[in-house]
């Protein structure tokens, strides 16, 4: 995108460009693209030093595993040059189960009551619903989600959290369901409708289609838990790291700047 440019090669801001040399022919439109990306905004330029500030580091830190996107790993290190190390999913390094309940905020359900409600149900039957600790929804959005959960007629857990008034609130791998969001939005408004929703939630759980997602879902899982283990992709980029800030240490000691 800060090479080639070519959301500015388009006449309108619906039309699909393609990002240029870039592996998966990935389709964009400049609807989707982050205002800082495509006007001359306070954050743009924030945007920029942090870039800048990112070529001149010794390398980037990624959390996650290289057997996820083989590919872009690939030419991010080969064709863009910069040093990577993949040493995630760093979450699943922590076996303390206890531990991580504990983190974020407590939560208003009780964890056994929890359990017990999803024992009580067939194997691969709930949908579990998340958008992190980010994500803002106006509260019609949140009716929308609701009402389509609801109407889908598939069991679901959805964690929401409270806003400040004490009121409750992917395709490349192919383990995603789109809803129909056609703009970036830093804070979600309540464009995707019930319906899309709905559609969504019933091809992830009930269309021919379901079962390859789910299979290749837990394939991922399997390989992410692999790669942090002793002689894992992640393990072995941790341990090149750790070379690497050595070598680099020593050659400081020897022949300082």
């Amino acid at each position: 995108m800060r090479l080639y440019q070519p959301y500015k090669k388009v006449s309108s801001d619906t039309d699909p460009f393609i990002i240029p040399n870039f592996p998966g022919q990935i389709k964009l439109t400049r609807k989707q693209l982050p205002d800082f990306v495509k006007e001359e905004t306070s954050f743009a330029e924030f945007y920029e030093q942090v870039k800048e500030a990112e070529l001149k580091s010794f390398g980037v830190l990624v959390n996650s595993f290289y057997e996820l996107e083989p590919t872009y790993a690939y030419h991010f290190r080969k064709v863009l040059g910069a040093k990577a190390w993949h040493i995630g999913p760093i979450f699943l390094c922590n076996s303390n189960i206890e531990d991580k309940a504990k983190r974020g905020k407590e939560a208003s359900i009780d964890e056994n009551q929890c359990l017990k409600w999803l024992n009580s149900k067939k194997h691969n039957s709930v949908v579990y619903v998340c958008f992190g600790s980010i994500a803002k929804f106006p509260a019609s959005q949140l009716l929308e989600i609701a009402m389509a959960l609801e109407d889908s007629g598939q069991q679901f857990i959805w964690v929401v959290r409270k806003n400040k008034n004490d009121v409750r609130d992917n395709e490349v791998l192919g383990i995603g369901v789109a809803v129909g969001a056609q703009q970036w939005a830093r804070v979600v408004d309540d464009s995707v409708k019930k319906e899309a929703i709905k559609k969504a939630v019933t091809h992830l759980m009930a269309s021919e289609e379901a079962e390859e997602m789910r299979f290749r879902a837990k394939k991922l899982g399997e390989m992410a838990r692999k790669a942090i283990e002793v002689n894992g992709s992640s393990h072995s980029d941790f341990n090149s790291l750790i070379e690497e800030l050595r070598v680099s240490e020593c050659r400081m000691l020897l022949f300082p700047i």
